[in-house]
């Protein structure tokens, strides 16, 4: 299976710690983060639903040191690690089924109420699998084209979020060493 993440930056740069926007991740071409029923998503940021998220840059942050983990075989089989979206009730799940193959869902944190009737897909829910090498991959590249693209906008504010980043995204190129194919 193939494992795709993209991202949408939604407004000029200009602080690093207020980058506003979402990322998606797709297996085979289908968008994990998908709901039950779209047409009932209601939300004034225009990147939603396709995009999950809405501090794109604490976001990246977080899926980089969990992504770290996954390369580093720090987590063990069956143990689910998260990527909750702030202000949301809603999630990536990632977990190891073997020692090369992973697990992503979307889900509803399961500590909160859904509010109305929007859910994530079935499928969505149940989740997809994929090796961790290439989940793991596909991370580094979507979030240093992420890197790259921030770091040519004029900021003023925020630059050491910007070395944070790149330690994160060097911690990941140097774990992924580590990771079977």
């Amino acid at each position: 299976m193939s494992v795709r993440i993209s991202y949408e930056i939604a407004d000029e740069v200009i602080d690093t710690e207020d980058i506003r926007g979402g990322y998606r991740i797709d297996v085979d071409g289908r968008r994990i983060n998908r709901y039950g029923n779209e047409a009932a998503f209601e939300s004034p940021l225009r990147w939603k639903p396709e995009y999950a998220g809405e501090y794109l840059h604490t976001e990246f942050i977080d899926l980089l040191s969990k992504t770290t983990r996954i390369a580093r075989g720090k987590l063990a089989m069956y143990e689910p690690v998260t990527c909750r979206f702030s202000g949301t009730v809603n999630e990536f799940v990632f977990e190891m089924l073997t020692e090369t193959h992973l697990r992503i869902a979307y889900r509803i944190s399961t500590d909160s109420k859904p509010a109305g009737d929007v859910l994530p897909d079935p499928e969505s829910a149940r989740g997809y699998v994929v090796t961790a090498a290439e989940f793991c991959s596909e991370v580094l590249r979507a979030t240093s084209a992420y890197f790259d693209e921030i770091s040519g906008y004029p900021i003023e504010f925020g630059h050491e979020y910007l070395e944070e980043f790149e330690e994160k995204l060097s911690a990941l190129e140097t774990a992924l060493e580590n990771v079977d194919e």
